[in-house]
């Protein structure tokens, strides 16, 4: 089996191969029958024609070679019984054919150009016989004119010599070409060189040798002067310190004026010139960029309503100015630090002081409209305005004040104009300022009714703000189960001139418990609310006595024994009073243990309301504190998962919150004094905490925490029997043998498949496949215990595989479950409609990203949530479209398996 599966993975290897040799030939032939077919208009253009002519008749071999390798690729392929895609055949034949109808096209083409070679051939001609005439005439003018001529008249020489220097010397600076110096000087040399001996070792010789190696070691610095980042202050600056004047204008300069600088005297001041104003004017052309992207640099404004009502703009994302504000920061800084930064000190600082003001000025920015856009879903067009009417003015007031600052920013969207606006910065941190008040007023609110009712404190701030702002008694509904364990609803009467009244509590299983009198909710949500908890309380007590009154009567019909049939037919619960209610534990061990859910079933089972909390880096001592005071005042026990990811700063304070309390409890208070305000205290709140002691990213309890904790440490379970309970439960009859099996392939699974950071083959992976294989055999009642088993495993995990993991995990499946054949579930409708929504969209049909359409549509139907991971460019984003775009055109049947 695995040399096969060696084989079939070759075989695609060999043919992604074939496809990119062929794709490289193809893009060649291509570029090359452009540049064939380009039309001849000048000389140029012929010699590039002529050019690829050649090119492609001499690629004739190579081309023979990569035809046969692509051939001889396919032939391995069918050697070895494998079939070869009817795709990859056509598009070799196709290529074959390609490269036959370039090699004509060349033979075409070169016959074709053969009337122009011989037009370009005359012109040429023409050309050759101008340059010739000129030649000509150029040596006759040497000859009567040139150096050499004037014989031993030294005065004549001496007179074209200066001839020949005024020339030279009336050239302007601005058109002057060094490089035709460099080379004239170059010449030069290589002349006095040639000389003999006798005529280098004269005097005249060696001074005139002297002159022309200073010259040539000044014509650098020449060349180093033309450049563009000497200003006027360079060259005053120069004069300055050769003590030679010339004129400063470009169309004055001339070449002479720097022949009498005599630079090769003053280099080093002329370099340590040049060098700086390089330095400067990369200073100033960074300064200029900056000056440039904060001109244009504007910001994204959206349209904001509330309720319909249009309430002007608000900021857009400022991704985009962060990263620029931090760079040409930073740039301005190595510009603060450079030795050359003199000339622009002060426009560097300004811009240094604008950026700090613009980083500021933002920053409060969005903190502002932050702080406004919750608060304003909170005073605008909401009952709490009528509660809060003080607090609801001043939010008018910083309303109008904000509104008009996004209405004046809407009118000019540049960022540095609207943030180097006059008291923009001032007016902003005084809103800041406002607006904290404000909340600061709204969370005493808020706490003041979580204080009448304490299990609002379960509820989050906007939640609890829905509730309060609402007058309709339904309003609780929907958080009914966050404050009260399993209860999804109430149940609401109307009482006529009472209104509404609860009646009842309905379970999330549908349960229905009576309330002995219902519960009038006219009055306030908190106080209502209070009502409906002693409603609970009340039924509760009752529906006990009914309960101990029946198994009274049964008592009192001879049933003495708690072992006879009419006791144990019946649902028991036996209480075993506690004298001390305080319950602080510590639960540490591996991830899937069950810590969590033993403290979630141990509250559950002893009938009290368990919260828990999943800790993060987020959470604050004030967070912490609003959890550990609404379990105070409720006696529901706190359960905080993975505890220790809380930052050890926010430990220290939670240590002391948590102190307090048991300080409470020993002393048997019934009130206590909690974060500076009197709260109630019931004495069966517990606390506990569960996490994964040496784990990365874990934070170390303090000392003065760990002493408030008794640990209980949950060690890795036994899976196989766990397996072999909920195949019991599920109904599986062979739950033994397949307990053995599920466990022994996820050992394998884990040990020899690759490590992936996604893949889980834990108590939780098992849990999840358990539960479908239930499902899976009471929709299919009639398909054996392993059949059903196998799909369960083969769908729950092949989705999360990556290609070389597959065949692996489906040997393993076959070698723990020989001889059975388990049918896919093709869903052959809606793979046609995926296949269809590809092509629509313009992508490609390939089978593996079909197949993954479907795996993910499979595992939506078993998973609460799913997240789709791989690499960049691996299809992720194209696979989530496509089922989307497919629900939308399948069937309702398929639409609502999808959920």
């Amino acid at each position: 089996m695995h040399c096969a599966q060696w084989k079939i993975s070759l075989a695609a290897r060999l043919i992604y191969e074939n496809k990119n040799k062929a794709t490289i030939f193809r893009k060649e032939i291509q570029e090359l029958e452009e540049s064939l077919w380009l039309p001849v208009t000048n000389r140029e253009d012929l010699i590039n024609v002529m050019s690829t002519v050649k090119s492609i008749k001499n690629m004739t071999i190579k081309a023979d070679i990569i035809c046969h390798e692509i051939y001889t690729g396919y032939e391995i392929i069918r050697h070895h019984g494998i079939q070869v895609p009817m795709e990859g055949i056509c598009d070799y034949e196709k290529l074959m054919k390609e490269w036959k109808l370039l090699h004509l096209a060349a033979s075409f083409r070169l016959k074709r150009l053969h009337g122009r070679k011989r037009k370009f051939m005359k012109i040429a001609y023409k050309e050759i016989k101008v340059f010739i005439e000129d030649a000509k005439a150029f040596a006759q003018k040497v000859i009567e004119s040139g150096p050499g001529t004037v014989g031993t008249d030294l005065d004549l020489g001496m007179e074209l010599l200066k001839m020949a220097r005024q020339l030279w010397g009336k050239i302007l600076w601005n058109e002057l070409d060094p490089r035709t110096i460099l080379d004239g000087m170059d010449i030069f040399v290589k002349d006095i060189h040639r000389l003999p001996k006798e005529i280098q070792n004269q005097p005249i010789a060696t001074v005139l040798k002297e002159i022309i190696y200073n010259f040539k070691r000044s014509i650098p610095l020449i060349v180093d002067l033309k450049n563009d980042a000497l200003c006027e202050r360079h060259w005053q600056d120069l004069m300055k310190r050769t003590g030679i004047t010339f004129p400063l204008s470009f169309n004055e300069l001339t070449l002479e004026n720097i022949f009498a600088m005599e630079l090769h005297k003053y280099q080093d001041i002329a370099e340590s010139i040049i060098s700086t104003a390089v330095k400067e004017l990369g200073i100033e052309k960074g300064l200029m960029k900056i000056c440039e992207v904060w001109n244009s640099l504007e910001f994204q404004l959206l349209k904001h309503e509330k309720a319909e009502f249009d309430r002007g703009y608000i900021l857009g994302g400022i991704d985009e100015i962060n990263p620029v504000l931090e760079d040409d920061s930073m740039a301005l800084q190595s510009m603060a630090s450079s030795q050359f930064v003199g000339h622009f000190l002060n426009t560097v600082q300004k811009w240094e002081k604008n950026l700090k003001l613009i980083s500021e000025t933002l920053y409060h920015w969005c903190v502002t409209q932050a702080k406004w856009l919750y608060l304003e879903g909170v005073f605008i067009g909401g009952d709490i305005r009528q509660q809060m009417p003080n607090e609801a003015l001043t939010f008018d007031e910083i309303d109008i004040a904000y509104r008009k600052i996004m209405l004046d920013t809407s009118k000019r969207k540049n960022v540095k104009d609207c943030c180097l606006v006059q008291g923009r910065l001032a007016e902003l941190q005084s809103l800041i300022s406002a607006l904290e008040g404000l909340q600061k007023s709204l969370n005493e609110y808020l706490d003041s009714k979580r204080n009448v009712f304490s299990r609002f404190y379960f509820v989050s701030d906007d939640e609890l703000l829905l509730i309060l702002g609402s007058k309709e008694a339904e309003c609780v509904q929907e958080h009914m189960v966050k404050m009260f364990d399993n209860i999804a609803k109430l149940r609401f009467v109307d009482a006529n001139s009472d209104g509404l009244q609860a009646a009842a509590m309905i379970s999330c299983e549908g349960e229905v418990m009576e309330f002995i009198n219902p519960v009038v909710t006219t009055s306030r949500v908190e106080d209502w609310m209070n009502l409906v908890l002693d409603a609970m309380h009340a039924a509760n007590r009752f529906i006990t006595k009914k309960a101990i009154f029946f198994y009274g009567k049964m008592t009192k019909s001879s049933v003495i024994n708690s072992k006879e049939f009419e006791w144990e037919s019946q649902l028991r619960s036996y209480w075993v009073k506690n004298i001390d209610n305080l319950e602080v534990q510590q639960c540490t061990g591996p991830a899937g243990t069950g810590k969590t859910e033993t403290t979630k079933d141990l509250a559950k089972a002893l009938g009290l309301l368990c919260i828990v909390t999943n800790c993060g880096e987020g959470m604050d001592y004030k967070s912490m504190g609003k959890i550990l005071a609404g379990l105070s005042q409720c006696g529901a026990w706190g359960c905080f998962d993975e505890f220790n990811r809380i930052d050890v700063s926010v430990l220290s304070v939670v240590s002391t919150q948590m102190r307090t309390i048991c300080s409470a409890l020993m002393h048997k208070l019934k009130a206590f004094l909690f974060e500076g305000q009197e709260i109630k205290l019931d004495d069966k709140v517990g606390i506990f905490i569960t996490m994964n002691p040496g784990y990365a990213g874990r934070t170390e309890l303090p000392e003065s925490l760990k002493a408030l904790f008794r640990p209980v440490v949950c060690v890795v379970p036994d899976l196989e029997l766990i397996c072999q309970i909920m195949l019991f439960s599920e109904g599986f009859l062979s739950a033994k043998v397949l307990a053995k099996k599920m466990t022994v392939l996820y050992k394998m699974a884990k040990e020899q498949l690759s490590k992936q950071h996604h893949y889980d083959f834990g108590l939780r992976a098992l849990k999840s496949v358990l539960v479908m294989a239930g499902e899976l055999k009471r929709g299919s009642p009639d398909v054996t215990e392993e059949v059903v088993l196998i799909q369960a495993l083969r769908d729950m995990n092949l989705p999360k595989f990556v290609f070389e993991d597959v065949p692996l995990f489906l040997g393993l499946i076959y070698d723990l479950f020989p001889g059975l054949n388990c049918p896919k579930v093709l869903h052959s409708e809606f793979r046609m409609q995926v296949e269809e929504s590809l092509k629509r969209e313009g992508h490609t049909v390939v089978k593996e990203q079909v197949d993954k359409v479907i795996q993910l549509f499979e595992t939506m139907n078993t998973r609460h949530s799913t997240m789709v991971v791989g690499p960049t460019g691996g299809g992720k984003s194209v696979i989530i479209s496509m089922l989307v775009g497919d629900l939308k055109y399948a069937s309702p049947a398929t639409v609502s398996r999808a959920g």
